[in-house]
């Protein structure tokens, strides 16, 4: 079998002559070895073509595959900070020795969602809808999409009243719930959740079908230790 020239391979497997194989060691100003994230990327370039890790000796390997002329290695980590170096596309050695300090975050802030659903269950944050001018939870009812609410006190979601109206998940008002409305505080309250499709007969449910929703109000934790549900109908 008649042998292939090496330059023929080269023409043929071209990839095979752009691999670039980059070693090196990562070491603070003391020349202590650092476990340290290595990447590396082809300059200009916010596409990470390469990763490792170093060494408990503070070593690193790894290979680039890419015809671009330069290439940027970079040293990251929780305690290090981010070091770059930006070097010809070609294998070679490239060191670091870096002074640590710690990768400055940006700051994050979680707002909680003003709407939220499970299923056919609508989660309204209270707190998201309140202002300093409402004062009874039917003041922050009438600002929920959907949701109407009559001088008198009486729900309607989406055109249609709703067949119940529960506090924690009991029917306490027994169908008198316009007191309520008009009397809980607004600030009381965590949540209004809409139960959609509600049957509010046990033995009926998932048997036979409801149009019409229900409104169950969530207390705030605050509130229940200091008085009980009970105690807010009454």
């Amino acid at each position: 079998m008649k042998q292939i020239p090496s330059i023929l391979l080269i023409f043929l497997f071209p990839s095979l002559a752009a691999q670039t194989t980059i070693s090196g060691s990562v070491k603070n100003l003391k020349g202590e070895p650092i476990i340290a994230n290595v990447l590396v990327q082809a300059k200009g370039s916010a596409s990470i073509a390469g990763f490792t890790t170093t060494t408990a000796d503070g070593v690193f390997s790894m290979t680039y595959r890419g015809d671009t002329d330069s290439i940027t290695l970079t040293v990251t980590g929780m305690n290090v900070g981010r070091h770059s170096k930006t070097v010809a596309n070609e294998s070679m050695q490239v060191d670091f020795q870096i002074d640590e300090k710690p990768l400055v975050l940006s700051d994050v802030n979680i707002a909680p969602q003003k709407i939220r659903q499970f299923g056919d269950t609508i989660n309204y944050n209270v707190d998201e809808y309140r202002d300093q001018s409402d004062r009874v939870i039917g003041d922050v009812l009438k600002k929920l999409p959907g949701i109407e609410v009559s001088p008198l006190g009486q729900i309607s979601y989406r055109g249609q009243g709703v067949n119940k109206f529960y506090i924690e998940g009991m029917d306490l008002m027994q169908g008198r719930y316009g007191i309520a409305v008009r009397n809980i505080p607004a600030e009381d309250i965590a949540s209004v959740e809409v139960l959609e499709n509600h049957q509010p007969i046990r033995t009926l449910r998932n048997r036979v079908f409801s149009d019409r929703a229900a409104i169950n109000l969530r207390l705030k934790e605050s509130v229940k230790g200091t008085h009980s549900v009970t105690g807010i109908a009454g």
